[in-house]
Order: C-alpha cells, then sequence, then structure tokens
C-alpha cells in the first residue's frame, strides 16, 4: 500500500467527518479512542462519535493489504523459531500446491517434510506465533470443499485468510491497537465496508444523542 496515498485518504475522511480543515483533528488523542464492550471501537471525532466494527475493519485492513501483495509487491514473513509440522492428506496437499504461488506473496514459507506432511519455517507477518497451523488448516478446508461459484482465487485467498486472522468479536484490543486500526482503515480506498459487504463504522451525531434527553 502506497503510504504516501493512504495518509492522505486517511486524512480526506477524517476531515470530512469534521466538516472542516482544523488540521490538530486529524490526530486522535487516547482521550478520544476507546473500546465498547470488546466489539468496538468509539472515536470522539469533533462533537460526534465515530463507532467502527472492530472485526470488520480490521478485516478490511488485512484483506486490502493481502490482496495488493499477491497482486504486486510480496510481503515479507516471520521466520519461525519453531517450525510448525501440518500432517495433510494428498487432495489438502494438492490444493495447498495450487495456492502456493498466493501465499508466498503473503508471507508464508514452507518446505517438504514427507509426502503426507509439510514444515511452516514462515507466516505472515499479522498472524501471532501458535495460530500458524489452526489458519492454514482452516484455509485449506474452505478451498477444499466444493462451491458453486467462486471468487478469483487471488480474492478468495485474501478474504478466506484476512478473516480467519482479523481480530474477533470479544477480543481487547489496547489503546495503540486501536488507534493503529482507526488510521489504516481510513488510510483503505472504500472504507465503509467490509470484503463481504457488511458495514464497518456508523457516525452518531451530537444532535441525534440529543433527541433522546
Amino acid at each position: 500500500m502506497n503510504y504516501k496515498s493512504s495518509v492522505d485518504r486517511a486524512k480526506s475522511y477524517v476531515n470530512d467527518f469534521l466538516k472542516r480543515s482544523d488540521k490538530s483533528s486529524d490526530v486522535i488523542v487516547d482521550e478520544k479512542i476507546w473500546q465498547i464492550n470488546k466489539k468496538y471501537i468509539a472515536v470522539q471525532i469533533s462533537a460526534d462519535i465515530l463507532i467502527i466494527n472492530q472485526h470488520r475493519a480490521h478485516f478490511k485492513i488485512l484483506y486490502d493489504q493481502f490482496l495488493e501483495s499477491i497482486n504486486g509487491k510480496p510481503l515479507g514473513g516471520q521466520t519461525l523459531l519453531f517450525p510448525e509440522k501440518i500432517e495433510l492428506s494428498f487432495d489438502l496437499k494438492s490444493t495447498l500446491m495450487d495456492m502456493l504461488p498466493f501465499l508466498e506473496k503473503t508471507g508464508f514459507r514452507f518446505r517438504e517434510f514427507s509426502d503426507e506432511s509439510l514444515i511452516i519455517s514462515s507466516i505472515p507477518t499479522e498472524i501471532a506465533w501458535g495460530n500458524e497451523k489452526v489458519i492454514l488448516e482452516n484455509l485449506l478446508q474452505h478451498f477444499s470443499l466444493p462451491k458453486i461459484k467462486t471468487l478469483p482465487l487471488d480474492i478468495e485467498l485474501a478474504k478466506v485468510l484476512s478473516k480467519n486472522i482479523a481480530i474477533k468479536e470479544n477480543e481487547f484490543v489496547d489503546l495503540n491497537q486501536l488507534k493503529e486500526i482507526f488510521n489504516k482503515l481510513f488510510g483503505c480506498i472504500k472504507p465503509m465496508y467490509c470484503p463481504e459487504g457488511n458495514k464497518i463504522y456508523h457516525l452518531i451525531k451530537c444532535t441525534d444523542i440529543d433527541k433522546h434527553f
């Protein structure tokens, strides 16, 4: 993702919310962003409050990132200190081989251990250590199921991988992560909807709050 254009888009969206050009308001300070019920991110913007679904926002961020890496500049991965062995049936291994060129662009690296198994030696930086085996197994199971209609492989892979990795509901997110999600979301193109078409955020106007009192 082009850093400069992402920052420009983020500022543009924030300024649209603010309805004014006060650049000091582009900065989200600690007192103006918080987590609600381990599900939503609340951001005070001027006199209004922006409510963001944390899972959908992170899903969108990762999707854009992975799709760009698959079709453009590959991402570097994180090398595992303790490489993970994964057992695969013939069909699942065949599925993985079909996806391998795309997976490697997201940061995965593998080496063959036997006919029925592989060693995961590197994973995308967005995956927490210890989760790589489950995420890869979920990915392979998804692509091994018969489908009536499928998206192009690059789009489907970016979608399934990002959804599996994304922060879930009922998951605590610390302050730095909250700010990072906010800033990266509004650095995305079309940040309003996640890859599944669901709404990511809603702006609550102060005037709407006033109506309840």
